[in-house]
């Protein structure tokens, strides 16, 4: 029933927010899912605009659901509220929300919803990119800067808006860039109300763990392709079997590298970085202590660094190892190579995703740290990597 709500024009520009909240609570109890209007909502409750005008909650509904390309959905809403919202998203190219990873904006050949815009993307994109220096107009459509608080990047506040020649705003901010048309002449509307405090203390909804992305759990992951959509084209370095030591004798590590190859990765991670393999091949390397602890084997060799101290390959069991002076107690990194690098891979992609809320972040990050035990449980409790999934990961971005 709930399903068949969401999908409901009509019934979701007359249901007031909190009744909605609550109706998502009681379907998802251990938090709404990712790819809907569901999560939307979530995170517009978390961004405070359930204590909102109504008719305001309807137009970001509506601006979410044109926003997934969901148009007939938003049709069916704008169609319902009618001249009762404040205003209405014509043209939208911004990020969803609950997204992993990057989000296809203006800026990269995305031609947002619907696709019949007023302007060619080309010209919208060349627009918003200079948005910075865009006056600051002295009205304009009463569209709330939901992203200027502490829960929202630091690097892209207020929304910027300009007026287009058809009458219509051109928007641009953390989400991405979007067209409004003003239900009413801005120069005749009076301010916006201060947002009123919220019925509640505390949320009454929560996301659930996102879905960690397919490539990661295929069969034979990591491919070179998902290593290098975010690690960059030509990061993986493939030796040649005659390259390869001969007594690196655990096969699926000789095949890793000869086929998908060893990204060469310098400042893509806070806490770890590997070896140039094309230049600097697999260079052996003794254990450093007088005894070898039981859950290895060797001959090692050297793939990189945590956090200054060594990054080991195992050559007997294919595990990834640390060589004592990291600053941790425990041996084993990894189990495989593959998984390492499966897990290398989710924490840069974590970096690099463009989330337009702190809220979304941290909902990511403890999505990706049940990702982690979940692909390589000898992950599990480990401090090497519960200071890298929280206390190197929250404060560092990628470039």
């Amino acid at each position: 029933m709930l399903d068949d709500l969401l999908s409901n024009g009509r019934v979701l520009a007359n249901l007031d927010a909190t009744g909605l909240l609550q109706a998502l609570a009681v379907r998802w109890p251990d938090g709404v899912p990712q790819g809907g209007l569901a999560m939307d909502a979530h995170y517009l409750e978390r961004l405070g605009l359930a204590a909102a005008p109504h008719d305001e909650w309807v137009a970001w509904l509506h601006h979410c659901a044109l926003s997934r390309g969901e148009e007939q959905l938003a049709e069916s809403i704008a169609a319902e509220a009618g001249a009762r919202l404040p205003w209405r998203t014509v043209w939208s190219n911004c990020r969803p929300y609950g997204v992993f990873g990057r989000f296809g904006k203006w800026d990269n050949g995305a031609s947002g919803y619907p696709s019949s815009a007023e302007l060619a993307v080309e010209d919208i994109a060349a627009q918003a990119a200079e948005s910075r220096s865009w006056p600051v107009p002295e009205t304009g459509p009463a569209v709330r800067s939901i992203f200027n608080g502490w829960e929202t990047r630091d690097d892209f506040g207020y929304f910027r808006s300009k007026r287009l020649k058809s009458g219509n705003w051109l928007f641009a901010g953390a989400s991405g860039t979007f067209i409004v048309d003003a239900q009413a002449v801005p120069e005749l509307l009076p301010d916006l109300p201060a947002m009123p405090s919220p019925f509640m203390d505390a949320p009454i909804t929560r996301a659930g763990v996102w879905e960690c992305p397919p490539p990661a759990l295929a069969e034979g992951a990591p491919s070179r392709a998902w290593l290098e959509a975010t690690f960059g084209r030509g990061t993986c370095r493939r030796l040649r079997e005659e390259e390869l030591p001969t007594d690196l004798v655990h096969t699926e590590s000789r095949q890793f590298l000869m086929e998908t190859g060893l990204p060469a990765l310098s400042d893509h991670l806070p806490f770890a970085a590997t070896i140039d393999a094309a230049e600097a091949g697999l260079v052996p390397v003794p254990w450093p202590r007088d005894e070898k602890p039981a859950e290895v084997s060797g001959p090692f060799y050297l793939l990189g660094y945590w956090t200054g101290g060594g990054l080991l390959l195992d050559g007997g069991s294919g595990a990834v190892v640390q060589d004592g002076s990291t600053g941790y107690d425990e041996v084993i990194v990894a189990s495989s190579l593959r998984k390492f690098l499966v897990l290398l891979r989710l924490c840069h992609e974590f970096l690099v995703s463009d989330f337009a809320t702190n809220y979304e972040r941290n909902d990511a990050l403890e999505s990706l740290q049940e990702w982690v035990t979940k692909i390589d449980p000898v992950t599990e409790g480990t401090p090497m990597w519960e200071h890298a999934l929280d206390t190197d990961l929250n404060p560092w971005v990628a470039m």
